[in-house]
């Protein structure tokens, strides 16, 4: 769970496939609490996890989510990548 000041912000969590991502309630957007909890998560995954590879989704046209994937070390695969 995320937690702001003001209470639940939002969620986040990693699948047993090594998928991981975050959920936030849209009035706590622009907080850095996504990139906050990707860069936890990654640390969690590949340190306590021993995981060799995560990997998350993101909608290509919502570019907040796009560039904190990029600014968080990971680089786009698939379709669009």
């Amino acid at each position: 769970m995320i937690e702001a000041s003001s209470g639940f912000a939002g969620f986040c969590g990693i699948s047993d496939e090594a998928e991981f991502g975050w959920y936030l309630r849209s009035d706590q957007w622009c907080h850095s609490y996504a990139t906050e909890a990707t860069r936890l998560l990654l640390r969690f995954g590949i340190e306590s996890l021993d995981l060799c590879r995560m990997y998350a989704t993101a909608d290509p046209e919502n570019l907040a989510s796009v560039r904190v994937l990029e600014n968080s070390g990971l680089t786009a695969t698939g379709p669009s990548g």
